[in-house]
C-alpha cells in the first residue's frame, strides 16, 4: 500500500488454532462429539432401565400384598369357595382416589388385573394326569405364567359361575379334510360377527364392538374378511389327523358363561352349509 494508505486492522486472535478449521480435524471433532453424545445416550438409557425395574419390582410387590391368597389348591371345589370369599372381599379402587405414589398411574391401570381368578393345569403325579386349581389375581397369574420355560405353560382359566366372560369357541373336527384351514376360519370369524351384527344392532345402546366392524359385512361379507381376522385371537391346535383352533373374542363380553353358551348354540342352529358358503364364496 502507499503511504497515504493505512493497511487494514488486523483482526485479534480468539484463541482458536487455524488447525481447527482443517477438514480432517473438523471430521474428528464431529467424530469425538457423536462419540459423547452416544456415551450420554447409553447412560441416559441405562437409567432409565433402573428406573424401570425398580419400578417394576415396586409394582410386583404392590400386587403381592394384594393377593395374600395366591395358592394352589388339590380340588376345583376348594379353589372355588376361596375365589367366591376373595370376590366378596375384592373391591377395585376408583380413579377417584389414586394411590399417592409415583407409580400410581400404572396401578389404576391395574386395577381390574387385581381381581380374583381361577386357574388350573395338569401335573403328572404316581404315573398318571391330574388337575390342580390356583386362586390368584389375573396381574400376579401373569408374571407367574410368563417365568414359566414355554413346555410347563399349560393353563387354562375357569370361568366360574354369573361372572362375566368373553366369546370364545372351541372348533374341532376330527376327519381333517379342509385343504386350506385359514378359508375355513375366516368363514366361522365372518358368521360369528355377521350373528352378533344381527343380533344387537337394535339394542340401545349398541355395544362399542360393533364400532369396530366393517359396514360391507352385511352387503359385501367377503369383502369384510381382511378387516375381521384382526379382532380375533386364533390358537392353532390343528394336527394332521385333526382340525383344531381355538378363537378368542376379546372384544365381545357376555353377562356369563350360560348366556356365551346361548348364542353358540343358536349359531349353530342356523347354520346352514350352502347358505354359509354363498355368502362368503368360500
Amino acid at each position: 500500500p502507499s503511504p497515504d494508505q493505512q493497511a487494514p486492522a488486523r483482526p485479534r486472535s480468539l484463541g482458536i488454532p487455524p488447525s481447527s478449521f482443517h477438514p480432517s480435524t473438523t471430521a474428528s471433532y464431529s467424530a469425538f462429539h457423536l462419540k459423547l453424545l452416544d456415551s450420554i445416550k447409553k447412560r441416559t438409557d441405562r437409567k432409565q432401565l433402573q428406573d424401570l425395574v425398580k419400578e417394576s419390582h415396586e409394582e410386583e410387590s404392590h400386587i403381592r400384598s394384594k393377593t395374600p391368597y395366591h395358592k394352589f389348591h388339590p380340588r376345583q371345589n376348594l379353589c372355588l369357595s376361596v375365589y367366591a370369599e376373595q370376590l366378596l372381599l375384592h373391591t377395585p379402587p376408583t380413579l377417584s382416589h389414586p394411590t399417592p405414589h409415583p407409580s400410581s398411574k400404572r396401578r389404576r391401570r391395574l386395577s381390574s388385573d387385581l381381581s380374583p381368578r381361577v386357574f388350573s393345569v395338569e401335573t403328572v403325579s404316581s404315573g398318571r394326569g391330574t388337575r390342580k386349581y390356583l386362586c390368584t389375581s389375573y396381574a400376579l397369574f401373569v408374571r407367574s405364567y410368563q417365568s414359566l420355560p414355554a413346555h410347563s405353560r399349560h393353563y387354562y382359566e375357569l370361568i366360574p359361575k354369573g361372572q362375566p366372560c368373553r366369546l370364545y369357541l372351541d372348533v374341532e373336527r376330527s376327519n381333517h379334510a379342509y385343504d386350506d384351514e385359514g378359508a375355513v376360519v375366516d368363514v366361522i370369524i365372518g358368521e360369528v360377527y355377521r350373528a352378533l351384527y344381527l343380533s344387537c344392532s337394535s339394542l340401545s345402546p349398541p355395544p362399542a364392538f360393533l364400532r369396530s366392524l366393517p359396514p360391507s359385512l352385511l352387503t359385501s361379507p367377503s369383502s369384510a374378511l381382511p378387516s375381521l381376522r384382526p379382532l380375533v385371537v386364533d390358537l392353532s391346535a390343528s394336527t394332521p389327523e385333526k382340525f383344531s383352533h381355538h378363537l378368542l373374542f376379546p372384544s365381545v363380553l357376555f353377562q356369563d358363561n350360560e348366556h356365551c353358551g346361548r348364542f353358540v348354540r343358536s349359531l349353530m342352529e342356523g347354520w346352514d352349509e350352502g347358505s354359509v358358503e354363498g355368502r362368503w364364496g368360500r
